[in-house]
């Protein structure tokens, strides 16, 4: 657990960095998911829209490609979620059919299950269903950060404070130097305590999650 998540995220942001370097006329569908990557992790409005584009070109070169398909749902599912959809009905339709997709294609990819985990909590609270798909991504990875992050969001939102404190550790202990999701855990830690009536304790977390 301690190599992986020390290894995977720099082998990542060296595999991103290689394919910045790649000419647009030889973007192959791996390359514009790692191009994808960062800009969906930054979270604006802007570097959504344009991860959002990046893997369109991805699924029309390989429409199977489960890992596009899941993050293309997250990113639609992520603009209403933070208020920066123009139409929150399409990007969660569109989010709930890519993310179905990306299971279709790939039933056991932890990504796949990831987003899918994210769907009805977002779509409809159903926070049951969420935490199941969720489990279900560990239990095939369980080194995974990000999964650890989305369990833990999951958890917070569904007033489990302690299962949600607990999934956030795992994901820094995992991946302490995250260079993309690293900055979610933190909020999310700040975000549980302060919703177990702890705002003095989420102050440092969210100083912390601000500064990454």
């Amino acid at each position: 657990a301690s190599l992986v998540g020390a290894i995977e995220p720099k082998l990542r942001a060296a595999e991103i960095a290689r394919a910045r370097r790649k000419r647009p006329d030889n973007l192959d569908a791996f390359d514009l998911f790692l191009q994808a990557l960062p800009k969906a992790a930054a979270m604006s409005a802007q570097s959504l829209a344009e991860a959002i584009e990046l893997l369109n070109r991805a699924i029309a070169l390989s429409p199977g490609y489960a890992q596009a398909l899941a993050y293309a749902a997250h990113c639609r599912a992520m603009r209403p979620t933070l208020a920066y959809s123009s139409d929150a009905d399409r990007d969660f339709r569109e989010a709930d059919e890519l993310s179905q997709r990306a299971l279709d294609s790939d039933p056991a990819d932890p990504m796949a299950l990831n987003v899918a985990a994210f769907i009805p909590v977002v779509l409809r609270r159903v926070y049951q269903a969420g935490g199941d798909l969720i489990d279900r991504s560990l239990a095939i990875n369980p080194n995974d950060a990000f999964s650890w992050i989305r369990r833990g969001w999951i958890s917070a939102w569904a007033g489990e404070v302690e299962t949600a404190m607990t999934a956030f550790e795992n994901a820094m202990r995992l991946s302490p130097l995250d260079p993309q999701w690293g900055g979610s855990a933190k909020f999310g830690m700040a975000s549980a305590l302060c919703w177990g009536g702890r705002p003095e304790d989420a102050l440092p977390w969210v100083r912390r999650a601000l500064q990454d």
